[in-house]
C-alpha cells in the first residue's frame, strides 16, 4: 500500500494491494482513517455490528460555538466521497461522516431487507449523530439519497421526531431528490430491485469493461475528466455491493396507504415542509439524476407560497452550479472548491452569524 504523489484532486490517494486494489479498508484516505471508529449499533429492530464512523471535533470547539457537520452519503456511496470536501472544511467545523450499513467500511450485516429500509437507515443515523453530538448544534449535510435521510431527521412534520431534531440548526443538501415516486413507479422499482443479484452483476461487468475508461465511469464525469478522477470514480463503482444497492433501492421506494398517503420510504412534500432551519441546496446543471429543476420544487416545499413574505423565515440559499457540474459535484476537481466555499459561507453567515 502506498500514497501516490499529490496532484489537483488527488489528495491522499492510497493504492491498494494489487490483489484487492479497491478494498475500502486498505485504501481508506488518511484523514478518514485517523479519525475513524468501527462500532456496533442496536436500533429498535436491528443490530448493525460494524458501522464505520468518522468523527473529528474541531480543536476550538470547547472554546467557541462550532457546529457538528453530519454528512450522509447517497445510494451506492460511502463516507470516502466526502473526503475532498472534508479536507477543505476541517478547519471550519467539527464533522461526523458515516458509512451506512453495507457501504464503505461498514459490513453488510445484518442482511435482512428490513435493515435497509429508509426508516431503518434514518434511525441508525439518528442514533449515531445523537451519540457524537455532545453539546454542539448539528448541521446536516446529505448527498443525493442522504439528503432525504437528513430531511427526515430535521423535519418537524414527521410522525415520530428524531432524537436530534431539536439540536439541528442547519440543513445542507447536495444533489437532493425532490418529487416522490408515484405508486406505479414505486411498484416497478421494488419489483426490479428484487431480481437476482447476478442480473445486476452481469450488467455492471459489461458496463465496467475498460476499467477507469469504461462507460460505467465516464457517464458520471465531465467530458475532459482527468485520469485521476476516473480512477476515483472507478474505485467508488467497484466498492458498491450489489445486494446492498438492491436493498437500498427497495427501501427508498415509497409505499402508500389506501388514501394515497405515504406509509414508508423516501419523504414527500409534507416532510420537506417541516424543515424549518436555515437551508443550503447545491445542484449541478448537468445532473440528470437529481436535475437542477429540483431546486425550485424543494424551495416551494420548504418555503411554501413564493408570493408570501420571507420575513421571519429561516434563510434559504440555493445554487445551480454550471455544467459540467453533475451528480458527483462533491468530489469533482472542477466543482469541489466551489461547493466548499458555499458551505463555508453558509456556516459562517447563517449558522455562526459572524
Amino acid at each position: 500500500m502506498s500514497i501516490s504523489p499529490p496532484e489537483h484532486g488527488n489528495e491522499d490517494w492510497v493504492e491498494g494491494d494489487p490483489s484487492r486494489p479497491h478494498d475500502p479498508d486498505e485504501t481508506d484516505y488518511k484523514l478518514l482513517r485517523e479519525n475513524s471508529v468501527i462500532k456496533s449499533y442496536t436500533t429498535s429492530q436491528f443490530t448493525y455490528p460494524r458501522i464505520r464512523v468518522v468523527y473529528r471535533r474541531h480543536p476550538e470547539a470547547d472554546k467557541r460555538s462550532i457546529p457538528l457537520l453530519v454528512m450522509v452519503h447517497g445510494l451506492g456511496g460511502s463516507a470516502a466521497q466526502f473526503h475532498s470536501l472534508l479536507t477543505r472544511l476541517k478547519d471550519t467545523t467539527s464533522f461526523l461522516a458515516i458509512d451506512l450499513p453495507g457501504c464503505g467500511r461498514s459490513t453488510f450485516d445484518p442482511q435482512a431487507w428490513g435493515a435497509y429500509r429508509f426508516e431503518s437507515l434514518v434511525e441508525v443515523v439518528d442514533m449515531i449523530a445523537s451519540e457524537f453530538r455532545q453539546d454542539d448544534g448539528i448541521v446536516l449535510h446529505g448527498q443525493s439519497m442522504g439528503s432525504a435521510i437528513c430531511a427526515q431527521l430535521a423535519s418537524r412534520t414527521t410522525p415520530t421526531p428524531s432524537r436530534i431534531r431539536d439540536h439541528v440548526v442547519g440543513y445542507i443538501a447536495t444533489c437532493p431528490p425532490a418529487k416522490q415516486l408515484a405508486p406505479a413507479a414505486s411498484w416497478i422499482l421494488r419489483t426490479l430491485s428484487s431480481l437476482p443479484s447476478w442480473v445486476f452483476n452481469v450488467a455492471s461487468l459489461w458496463d465496467a469493461r475498460g476499467g477507469p475508461e469504461s462507460y460505467s465511469v465516464t457517464q458520471w464525469l465531465e467530458p475532459d475528466a482527468g485520469s485521476h478522477i476516473k480512477r476515483v470514480q472507478h474505485r467508488y463503482n467497484m466498492q458498491t455491493r450489489t445486494p446492498v444497492w438492491q436493498r437500498f433501492i427497495y427501501g427508498i421506494a415509497p409505499t402508500f396507504e389506501d388514501d394515497g398517503r405515504t406509509r414508508a420510504g423516501q419523504p414527500g412534500a409534507e416532510i420537506w415542509a417541516g424543515v424549518d432551519v436555515p437551508v443550503l441546496l447545491i445542484l449541478g446543471e448537468a445532473d440528470h439524476i437529481t436535475p437542477p429543476a429540483n431546486l425550485d420544487i424543494l424551495r416551494e416545499y420548504i418555503r411554501g407560497d413564493s408570493d408570501s413574505s420571507d420575513v421571519g423565515k429561516p434563510a434559504f440559499r440555493g445554487f445551480v452550479l454550471p455544467a459540467p457540474a453533475n451528480h458527483c459535484l462533491i468530489y469533482l476537481p472542477s466543482t469541489v472548491d466551489v461547493v466548499a466555499r458555499h458551505i463555508q459561507d453558509f456556516l459562517r453567515e447563517e449558522i455562526l452569524k459572524s
